[in-house]
Parts: C-alpha cells; structure tokens; sequence
C-alpha cells in the first residue's frame, strides 16, 4: 500500500496523522507519527466501518470525537 512508501523517518516532521485508500480494491490505511515513544505508529490498515480522527491519534477518546454515536 502507498502508505508504506513513507519519505524519512516520521519523527522528523510536526504531527499528522494521514489516512490514505484504494476506492478500486474498498481499503485503507492510517499512519502517524503521534502518541508516546514506541508506540505504534502504522501503517495500519483499517476494518470496513466508519472511523473518526481528532488531533490525537485514531481511535483514542477526543471530546468532539465522543460527541458522535458510537464512541
């Protein structure tokens, strides 16, 4: 997948969490560079379903994110 064709280590860059997809093939991916050293940082590829991302990394509790059903 594209998201693994990163260019340099993600550390050296400001935060950012990216999502990237293949609409043809229905996959995606996240990466980022947030959270603690060593944490897992991607790329990983998401289940089918609908995902929502803060300024924290995916899947981690975000008041506006918690706004939403689901959360």
């Amino acid at each position: 997948m594209a998201a693994r064709q990163r260019t340099g280590p993600a550390q050296l860059h400001n935060g950012f969490n990216l999502v990237v997809g293949d609409l043809r093939l229905r996959r995606a991916a996240y990466v980022t560079n947030r959270g603690p050293p060593g944490a897992a940082r991607g790329p990983r590829e998401l289940a089918p379903g609908l995902h929502a991302l803060s300024n924290a990394t995916l899947g981690e509790p975000w008041p506006k994110v918690c706004r939403s059903p689901g959360c």
